[in-house]
């Protein structure tokens, strides 16, 4: 995919910008706290810096209820989880593909509720109201 030299230009710097305030944050010896965090807008923001990072063969898909409730986490940190996994299935379209790196990266918000087998993990009781977040690629995964 060719991009106009202003494009990659822009890009490069959005880049450099993302990178320079993660290596503050992990300089600074502050704490941070978890905050109500709104699921739908963080999934729209991460799905708009993930389409930047994949050519046009992958197509990014989002899937969520607008009436999804509030987490508790600190944003930032679920954004750097959440687009790690994504840039993951990209990788895993791009490298691994039969198809010649295209695919579909699919990120997904779900109202559900925590079950038995997932309370230890959690630390969380049985029956608790959560959103659960899934991200799913059609790429073939990391040969072994």
């Amino acid at each position: 995919m060719y991009k106009r030299p202003s494009q990659a230009i822009e890009q490069l710097v959005r880049r450099g910008d993302e990178v320079t305030q993660r290596l503050l944050a992990f300089a600074r010896v502050e704490e941070r706290f978890p905050e109500p965090v709104a699921i739908g807008p963080l999934i729209d923001d991460v799905v708009e810096r993930i389409r930047r990072e994949c050519p046009d063969t992958i197509v990014i898909q989002k899937k969520y209820d607008a009436a999804l409730p509030e987490v508790t986490g600190v944003k930032s940190e679920l954004q750097q989880a959440l687009m790690n996994i994504c840039l993951n299935a990209r990788d895993a379209i791009l490298l691994h593909a039969p198809s010649g790196g295209s695919g579909v990266v699919t990120l997904e918000a779900t109202r559900s509720r925590v079950t038995e087998d997932l309370t230890p993990a959690l630390l969380l009781p049985v029956g608790t109201d959560c959103v659960a977040l899934r991200v799913t690629d059609t790429g073939t995964g990391i040969r072994q």
